[in-house]
């Protein structure tokens, strides 16, 4: 499958996510048209055990949007209902949630809640919601680094304060023994 096609399902179904899964069937077969293989690529991956929808309560959070996915798994915005604040809840994949990957994200929770550092979210919360594994946080809402170039044309200085404190962040977390593993 070529990285565009792979680009087309996987923005289709965050968009269908969006949606109420009343509406979703629709919003695909007009999404989709006449594609069929679209749509069931797309329909194969809301029908994941475990995927939350917008709406969706866990815990004292409400799901409301799909901020992105990475190697470990999906990353959400929420509303944090006790404490009237928005959050964004980690899931871990179900693809990679083996026994040893579970530990691992159990214990890096436990060591980044214990980090106060400017440029490192802060933890709130970690917990399961069925059989997902996932880590509450600060939300920020900030964009992405490729946002964030493509914004405007940036000084070297602007370059180079952004990197010291991405290594800054980076280098805490090193020394508190968390590796972050960045997705290509």
């Amino acid at each position: 499958m070529s990285s565009e096609r792979w680009r087309q399902i996987e923005d289709l179904y965050h968009a269908a996510l969006e949606r109420d899964p009343g509406r979703r069937a629709g919003f695909l077969a007009e999404a989709c048209r006449d594609d069929e293989e679209l749509r069931r690529e797309v329909e194969s991956l809301l029908a994941q055990d475990g995927v939350p929808a917008p709406g969706t309560q866990v815990g004292a959070y409400r799901i409301e949007a799909t901020l992105g996915q990475g190697g470990m798994g999906v990353v959400y915005r929420a509303l944090d209902t006790k404490l009237n604040r928005p959050v964004a809840i980690k899931f871990l994949s179900n693809e990679i949630a083996d026994a040893t990957a579970r530990r691992r994200f159990q214990r890096e929770a436990q060591m980044a809640s214990s980090l106060n550092h400017p440029h490192i979210l802060t933890v709130h919360d970690a917990g399961e919601w069925g059989e997902r594994q996932y880590l509450v946080t600060e939300f920020v809402d900030g964009g992405t680094l490729a946002e964030w170039a493509r914004a405007e044309k940036r000084t070297w200085r602007q370059v180079v304060e952004l990197l010291a404190g991405v290594a800054d962040g980076l280098a805490a977390a090193h020394q508190a023994g968390i590796l972050h593993r960045a997705r290509a």
